[in-house]
C-alpha cells in the first residue's frame, strides 16, 4: 500500500526545507551561458521597444492641424472612386490609435467625404461626419442576383445635394430596357447640383447600343469641369457646359462609338473653357449639316480615334486652337480621280489651325501594320498622326511615292527646319523615289536645317534624296535647302559616303556648307581602323564627321489624368 502524503500544515508552509520540491531543490541543470543568450535577447528587445517609443513619441506631441494633414493625405491614398475599396473608410484605424487621434479625426469634416453605396452603414455615418463639406459619391455597379441599390442611403445623399461635387454611375442605370433612367437613380438625376465639377459615367460590360446622354440634374450643372462618358452620346441638352474643361468620350475596341463631326463641334462651341479633348474608341464621321466655327483659345490636346481623313479635315479646319496638341489616328482617303491622299490634315493654310507652321516632321513607315506614322510639332505645340487602314496602304513600298507627294503638299512645311524619313522592312523595296520625287518633295522646305535617313532595306531614300539635294534647280540653279547644316544617314546598304562628300563640295562651293555629318553604316564595320576609310575626305569638306547618331527627340504631349 502506497504510503500517504504527509499532511498539509501551517508548520510545514512555514518550513521551506521540508516541502519537497525537486524543481526547487533539486539540481540546477541550465547553463550560464543559456542564460546569457537570454539576457541578450532581453536586452535587443529592450532596445527595440526604447526606439519605437522615441519614434512614437513625436508624434503624440505633434498639433491638431499636423495631425489633420497627415489624415488627410491617408485620405488620398484611397481616392479611387473606381477601386472596390472606397467608401470603406480603411484609413480611418489610425483613429483608434488614442482618443486624442479619434478627436482630430471626428472634428475634420473633409476626412469623410467619400461615400459608396458599397458600403452603406458607411455612406450614412460619413454623411453625417462630413458637415458642409463637399463629398464624393459612387454609384456601384449592380450584378446579377443582388439586391437593389441602398434606398437609404439615395435619399440621405438627394439631402445633401447641394454638397456634391463628384459623381460615378454604372451606364447601364442611364438607360434601362425602356429606354429611360433606372426608378433608383431617376429621382437624385432630377435634382440640380450647383456644385457639382465631375462626372463621370463608367463602363460596365454591355453589349446593347449606343445611346444618347440623358438630361441629368435639370443640367443645372454650372461648376461642371471633367465630363468622362463611357458607350453614350452626350447631347447639348445634356448637362451645363460653360466651365467644362476636360471631355472624354469611350466606345468599345470592336465597335467604335461614332459621333457626326456637326454634332461635336456643336458641343465644343457651348465649351469655351475647354483645354482636353479625347475620343477613346470612338470616332468622327462626316454631316452634311452645316459646320460652326468655334474658337477655343485654351484647347491644349485633343486626341481622336481612327477617324475618316476627311472627317477630321472637317473638324480641324473649324477649330482655331493655335496651342493645341493634336493626337490623331486616321483612315487615308483616296482623292477621286488623282494619286493624292488625304492625311487628315486641310490643304487651305489661309485658316488658323492648329497644323500649320510646322517646324518638326518625322515619317516613319511601318511594316507590321501597314501604316504611317507622323510626329512633329509646329511652334506652339506637338502632333501625331497615324494613318492606317486605308486606301493604298495594302500595298505602301509601291505607293510611297503619292504618300510623299500629298505630305508634301498638303502640310504647310515652309518654316520646316528638322525632317526625318524612317523606312522599316518590306518584302519589296519602294518604287517612284526618284530624284525628281524627292526634288518636288524638298521644294516645300525651303528652311530646312535638319536631315535624318534610316534607310533599313532600300537605297532609294539615301540615294534619291542626297542626289536632289546636291542637283541645282531649273533654269535658277539654285540648290534645295539653302540653310541645311545638319545631316545623318543610317543603315543604308550601299556607299552614300561618296555622295555625300559630293554633295557637301558642291553646297560648300556655293556657300551653303554642311557642318554636321552621322553616318551608321555597315561598311565601316569591316575595317579595323576606320582611318582607312574615306572619313579623313570627308572632314576636308564637313566640320564633324561621326559614326554615332543623334538621338531624334520624339514629341512630349500634355499628361492627362483622369
Amino acid at each position: 500500500m502506497a504510503s500517504q502524503a504527509p499532511a498539509l500544515t501551517l508548520a510545514r508552509l512555514l518550513d521551506p526545507s521540508s516541502w519537497a520540491l525537486p524543481e526547487l531543490l533539486g539540481p540546477y541543470t541550465e547553463d550560464a551561458r543559456s542564460l546569457a543568450d537570454k539576457l541578450e535577447d532581453f536586452d535587443s528587445s529592450l532596445a527595440l521597444l526604447h526606439r519605437y517609443r522615441n519614434a512614437v513619441r513625436p508624434i503624440h506631441r505633434l498639433s491638431a492641424d499636423v495631425l489633420y494633414l497627415i489624415f488627410h493625405h491617408l485620405v488620398e491614398e484611397y481616392d479611387s472612386p473606381l477601386n472596390v475599396d472606397f467608401g470603406s473608410n480603411a484609413w480611418n484605424f489610425v483613429a483608434h490609435v488614442c482618443h486624442r487621434w479619434r478627436a482630430v479625426a471626428l472634428s475634420s469634416p473633409t476626412l469623410w467625404t467619400q461615400i459608396s453605396t458599397r458600403y452603406p452603414q458607411a455612406a450614412l455615418t460619413c454623411l453625417k461626419r462630413s458637415g458642409d463639406a463637399p463629398f464624393t459619391f459612387v454609384i456601384h455597379r449592380r450584378i446579377e442576383g443582388q439586391l437593389g441599390l441602398p434606398s437609404d442611403v439615395m435619399s440621405a445623399v438627394a439631402q445633401h445635394i447641394s454638397r456634391l461635387c463628384r459623381v460615378y454611375i454604372p451606364c447601364i442605370m442611364l438607360k434601362n430596357d425602356q429606354g429611360e433612367i433606372c426608378e433608383e437613380v431617376a429621382p437624385l438625376l432630377r435634382l440640380p447640383t450647383p456644385m457639382l465639377h465631375t462626372l463621370y459615367v463608367y463602363k460596365v460590360y454591355s453589349t446593347d447600343e449606343f445611346s444618347s446622354l440623358p438630361t441629368m440634374f435639370q443640367a443645372a450643372t454650372p461648376c461642371l469641369r471633367t465630363l468622362v462618358v463611357c458607350f453614350m452620346r452626350p447631347t447639348l441638352d445634356s448637362l451645363a457646359y460653360a466651365n467644362l474643361q476636360k471631355l472624354f468620350i469611350r466606345g468599345r475596341k470592336r465597335d467604335r462609338l461614332m459621333l457626326e463631326t456637326s454634332h461635336l463641334l456643336k458641343i465644343l462651341q457651348r465649351c469655351p473653357q475647354l483645354e482636353i479633348l479625347k475620343l477613346f474608341k470612338a470616332g468622327l464621321e462626316a454631316s452634311e449639316d452645316e459646320l460652326p466655327r468655334i474658337h477655343l483659345p485654351s484647347l491644349r490636346l485633343v486626341d481622336v480615334a481612327r477617324s475618316p481623313a476627311g472627317a477630321v479635315i472637317d473638324f480641324i479646319s473649324h477649330i482655331e486652337a493655335p496651342k493645341c496638341a493634336m493626337c490623331l489616328s486616321i483612315s487615308t482617303e483616296k482623292c477621286a480621280g488623282s494619286n493624292t491622299y488625304l492625311f487628315g490634315v486641310p490643304d487651305d493654310c489661309e485658316r488658323q489651325h492648329a497644323l500649320r507652321h510646322i517646324k518638326v516632321l518625322h515619317m516613319e513607315f511601318k511594316s507590321d501594320y501597314n501604316s504611317v506614322r507622323l510626329t512633329g510639332a509646329t511652334k506652339s505645340a506637338p502632333f501625331e498622326i497615324y494613318a492606317s487602314a486605308g486606301d493604298g496602304l495594302d500595298d505602301i513600298p509601291a505607293n510611297g511615292q503619292y504618300f510623299l507627294r500629298s505630305i508634301a503638299r498638303t502640310f504647310d512645311l515652309s518654316s520646316l527646319e528638322e525632317f526625318s524619313i524612317s523606312e522599316a522592312a518590306y518584302s519589296h523595296a519602294f518604287s517612284g523615289l526618284t530624284r525628281s520625287m524627292w526634288t518636288e518633295t524638298l521644294e516645300h522646305m525651303p528652311m530646312l536645317q535638319t536631315l535624318h535617313i534610316r534607310s533599313t532595306s532600300d537605297a532609294a531614300f539615301s540615294r534619291g534624296i542626297l542626289s536632289a539635294l546636291s542637283t541645282p534647280i531649273g533654269l535658277t540653279g539654285k540648290l534645295l535647302c539653302p540653310k541645311l547644316e545638319v545631316l545623318s544617314i543610317a543603315d543604308d546598304k550601299h556607299w552614300s559616303s561618296l555622295q555625300c562628300y559630293t554633295l557637301a563640295k558642291d553646297r560648300a562651293e556655293r556657300g551653303f556648307p554642311v557642318k554636321s555629318l552621322s553616318l551608321h553604316l555597315a561598311t565601316y564595320e569591316h575595317f579595323e581602323d576606320v582611318e582607312d576609310t574615306d572619313l579623313p575626305l570627308l572632314r576636308n569638306v564637313i566640320q564633324s564627321v561621326e559614326l554615332s547618331l543623334p538621338n531624334i527627340k520624339s514629341p512630349v504631349f500634355p499628361t492627362i489624368v483622369w
